[in-house]
């Protein structure tokens, strides 16, 4: 279904099409609305006017729909379809959560040093900053002790 800001898109570009600019369109819509017309209305009657070839203009006078009834569906819908984008801007959208990172991702420093430190830092960084910035830490302290105990054993 097209959206009230899609057909407006298009009609913003027809007018600018025409050699008419936003306030042509504007008072056309206020003309309209003034005159007991929804906005959703007069943007199809608008559309209709145009020309502007919407899916479901096109399917409904396919179907041998009159422009009135044309206008009564499709403003029907839009609003349906307004209510609905309405109600989801008004819920956070929900995102896949990562797992919560446990002591397991400390593992990965111990044994690989700073190399095991920044893969689990790429892992862990978006879900639990500080813990990222922690297992850099203990790649780093991990290395330098890995470092000292090499050096130690080849020199004794």
């Amino acid at each position: 279904m097209t959206s009230l800001e899609e057909l407006q898109s298009e009609l913003l570009q027809v007018y600018t099409q025409q050699g008419k600019g936003i306030n042509d369109f504007v008072d056309d819509l206020a003309s309209l609305t003034q005159h007991g017309i929804s906005r959703e209305e007069a943007l199809i009657k608008l559309a209709l006017q145009h020309s502007i070839e919407i899916d479901e203009i096109v399917e409904m006078k396919k179907r041998g729909l009159s422009e009135e009834k044309i206008i009564r569906n499709l403003s029907h819908d839009l609003k349906k379809a307004q209510k609905l984008n309405d109600i989801l801007r008004e819920y956070p959208r929900k995102t896949v959560a990562h797992p919560t990172p446990n002591a397991l991702y400390y593992l990965l420093p111990l044994a690989m040093g700073i190399v095991g430190g920044f893969a689990a830092y790429v892992y862990v960084k978006d879900v639990d900053p500080e813990m990222a910035k922690d297992l850099v830490a203990v790649g780093l302290i991990v290395s330098f002790i890995y470092s000292a105990l090499v050096f130690y054993l080849l020199y004794l």
